[in-house]
């Protein structure tokens, strides 16, 4: 089974590996969760940009992020995990995974037998068959991370996470999706058939502005600078944003900043100063006053909720 993922040694100094945390209230309030037993061990980790995971698994795994964005390294390949793509670890593979983002979470779902036969049977007629299947999950592959996988994903978590259903039959139904799409968008890859990724709605600017935002919610970040990184002009980037999400660049960061705030205070790892630093706020008032206005109460209500 995989062991908890630990801090990969650094060139200065080797981090303290660490257990996963106990399931908390919701999956969204931590960055730590780990649920073992059943047809599929769920597990969610994270950090801050710059910290490695470790994993290695004796059965097959599907891997992605809610949220950020985490570069894997495997078998001397590479990959990009975040909202575009997911991936498939084979069974005994030794993964190494660096958060690319500043509040990074990793989720790995570790797919026993009872889950790869329960595919196979359940879409017979679709010809699934275990032998493809197991060419699938053989090797480390990334797939497009489809609208459909990301609702899968996110109703899975919430499922066992937030719910603790962990044996219900939205949850075989959703362990059983999973698998199947993973089946399918393998197949359709080698087809030269790729569906489109959950991205692909958005244009480029507004992609690499929320790419920026997240790779910044921890220090300050300008309009003008933030219009440099997505490639247009500030007048482009308001225009964009407002048509396609509905809302100013600087509402979204604001947002995503508050956001995150809430997630780490109701960690319980992080008092409320340090988590106003954490997302970019200088002074405590003003980050109060900002936390307040978004969710109806003070910071300190969520603190280690």
């Amino acid at each position: 089974m995989l062991g908890a993922m630990s801090r990969a040694p650094s060139r200065s100094r080797a981090p303290r590996a660490r257990p996963f945390a106990d399931a908390p209230s919701s999956y969204a309030d931590a960055s730590r969760l780990a649920l073992r037993g059943g047809a599929v061990s769920l597990l969610v980790d994270g950090g801050v940009a710059g910290e490695r995971l470790r994993a290695r698994a004796d059965v097959p795994s599907l891997m992605l992020t809610l949220p950020g964005t985490v570069r894997v390294s495997a078998r001397a390949e590479e990959w990009i995990v975040d909202r575009a793509n997911w991936m498939v670890l084979p069974a005994r593979c030794a993964a190494t995974m660096t958060l690319e983002s500043p509040t990074a979470r990793v989720v790995l779902l570790e797919l026993g037998e009872v889950v790869r036969a329960r595919a196979v049977e359940e879409y017979a007629r679709e010809r699934v068959d275990a032998a493809t299947l197991a060419h699938v999950l053989g090797a480390a592959r990334a797939l497009p991370r489809t609208t459909w996988v990301d609702e899968l994903a996110h109703r899975y978590v919430f499922e066992r996470g937030v719910c603790h259903k962990h044996a219900s039959t939205a949850a075989r139904f959703l362990e059983t999706e999973l698998v199947k799409e993973a089946y399918f968008l393998t197949i359709e890859g080698e087809a030269d058939r790729d569906r489109a990724p959950l991205t692909v709605g958005r244009s480029m600017i507004v992609r690499r502005a929320i790419d920026a935002i997240d790779a910044s919610l921890d220090r300050p970040l300008s309009m003008r600078e933030l219009a440099r990184r997505a490639g247009a002009s500030p007048r482009t980037l308001e225009r964009a944003f407002s048509r396609e999400l509905g809302l100013s660049p600087a509402a979204h960061l604001r947002a995503r900043r508050l956001d995150e705030a809430r997630v780490l205070l109701r960690s319980g790892r992080h008092r409320v100063g340090e988590v106003a630093a954490r997302v970019g706020y200088a002074s405590l008032p003003a980050f109060s006053s900002a936390y307040r206005a978004r969710f109806g109460h003070p910071p300190s209500a969520d603190a280690g909720g």
